[in-house]
């Protein structure tokens, strides 16, 4: 069916995005776990196009986190701009109402009704009040759901993923999409897959599920301590979802990975080593508190960072200024590249709010530089990323945070990204990796890791976070003898 419609792509469309879009049309329920940046949002909106001029639909729910609403909807370089080819008009859902888009896309007739695009968020729709609101506009429609971050539904007991369900229940074909569908562990595919269909995978329940494919242990037997039967749960949803990573279906530049040591002054370092000894009898002492064990290490990070306090439940409830040590560096080898060229575009990842003000307060100086950050305006953030990414405006650096920028973006007008502290999650550390490594990019892209040492080369906390991450381990699920295992390579 698609080939009679490829001519009215707006874009061409790779071959792993033409079968990716065949089956989102032949198939009621399908998975796209194409890694971030092979075009999955592409895929949806040419395959929806399909279906509304072969009258299979007439609206498109998209649900997105957040951050993420404005790269459907943004009016110049929003998803929807881009590729929408048939008739469309697109209504924002959000706490201001219900926000509609004059036509774009296809010609359009009076006598016919465009295609409806409706994009609301995962944190909106947790409110029974707004769920019940989008389930009444949606009721006489014949709609596509598309799950944009699917992830955001791992927790089956969250709201967020009752309230997707219970939306599933009224929608004419379901769509998930997900670049890192299982950043934990294979159970977080139970939810995604049940809001597909109910009819994937063979267990009447999660406990089933997970008795299937995880051996539980650990501490009361509460730990999944390994996993079996993965070629098995692998045939049962082959049917339903691809993976295509972009080295086997894009022609991309190359990611070039490298690390810059930091060291910490002897200040710094005595207060480093203090902690990091208190924080390893803790950790042998509870031994059963894994979610208080990572906050425990991120004060470590905090002062890798030229931070300390502002933790809940701490001896200094604000966050203070007690090193430079990463920021003079940056600053430095900023200076530098800008000589090498004068167009530079960096992104850096900050984790810390403080630190990511400081930086982009210091670094002015140099270079134009822009924010994004959590609590930000969504006219603010897109306005930072507009002036960041268009073409002609000189050299630019973008100081993010990965928990607020990493998901969804287009940032392909930068090729050096740089890492001044790292989140514990693996499913932000990779989305913000492919923010500038996707279609649009033409040169090598640099990734550059800045880790704290001793004043003599001691390795730090920022050692272990960066390599259990380089491993793809999810560092947030960590228990507490991972973390006193990491915590003790320090001292050896």
């Amino acid at each position: 069916m698609i080939e009679k419609y490829q001519a009215s792509f707006k874009k061409p469309a790779f071959a792993h995005q033409l079968v990716g879009i065949e089956r989102l049309v032949s198939l009621p329920f399908y998975g796209l776990f194409d890694e971030m940046g092979a075009g999955k949002s592409k895929q949806v909106i040419d395959a929806a196009c399909i279906l509304f001029e072969e009258k299979a639909i007439d609206t498109v729910l998209v649900v997105a986190p957040a951050s993420v609403r404005g790269v459907w909807l943004n009016p110049e370089f929003g998803e929807l701009v881009k590729h929408a080819w048939a008739s469309s008009r697109a209504s924002e859902y959000h706490s201001k109402g219900l926000r509609q888009s004059s036509i774009f896309g296809g010609p359009y007739l009076d006598d016919e009704e465009p295609l409806q695009w409706v994009v609301t968020n995962y944190e909106y729709i947790r409110s029974e009040k707004n769920l019940k609101r989008l389930q009444a506009l949606l009721a006489d429609r014949k709609f596509m759901m598309v799950l944009d971050e699917s992830s955001f539904i791992k927790s089956r007991q969250a709201k967020q993923t009752k309230a997707c369900l219970s939306l599933a229940k009224q929608a004419a074909r379901r769509v998930i999409l997900n670049g890192t569908p299982i950043t934990n562990s294979p159970v977080d595919l139970w939810s995604q897959l049940n809001f597909l269909s109910p009819t994937i995978l063979p267990f009447r329940n999660f406990y089933a599920f997970r008795a299937t494919y995880a051996v539980m242990g650990g501490w009361q037997g509460k730990q999944i301590v390994k996993w079996q039967n993965l070629d098995e749960l692998q045939k049962q949803v082959a049917p339903y979802v691809i993976r295509r990573e972009k080295k086997d279906c894009l022609d991309l530049p190359p990611k070039t990975f490298t690390q810059v040591e930091c060291p910490l002054t002897e200040s710094s370092w005595e207060k480093y080593k203090q902690m990091r000894d208190e924080c390893i009898v803790w950790l042998e002492e509870n031994p059963s508190m894994a979610a208080q064990a990572g906050v425990k290490v991120m004060r470590l990070a905090q002062i890798t960072s030229g931070l300390l306090g502002g933790v809940e439940g701490e001896d200094l409830p604000t966050t203070v200024d007690i090193g430079r040590e990463k920021l003079d560096l940056f600053a430095e080898w900023l200076q530098g590249r800008l000589i090498e060229e004068p167009g530079l575009k960096v992104i850096a990842w900050c984790r810390f709010r403080r630190q990511l003000d400081r930086l982009a307060t210091e670094m002015k100086k140099y270079v134009r530089t822009y924010k994004l950050q959590g609590g930000q305006s969504k006219e603010d953030r897109e306005e930072a990323i507009q002036a960041f990414s268009r073409t002609g405006s000189g050299p630019g650096l973008l100081c993010a945070q990965q928990q607020a920028g990493s998901f969804g973006l287009n940032l392909v007008a930068a090729s050096n990204v740089v890492y001044l502290s790292n989140d514990f999650n693996l499913a932000t550390r990779l989305q913000s990796e492919d923010r500038v490594h996707r279609p649009g990019q033409t040169r090598n892209v640099l990734y550059v890791d800045v880790i704290a040492t001793g004043p003599k080369g001691q390795r730090t906390v920022d050692h272990g976070i960066l390599a259990a991450l380089r491993k793809k381990h999810d560092i947030a699920s960590w228990t507490v003898s991972a973390w006193r295992e990491a915590l003790r390579e320090d001292l050896a």
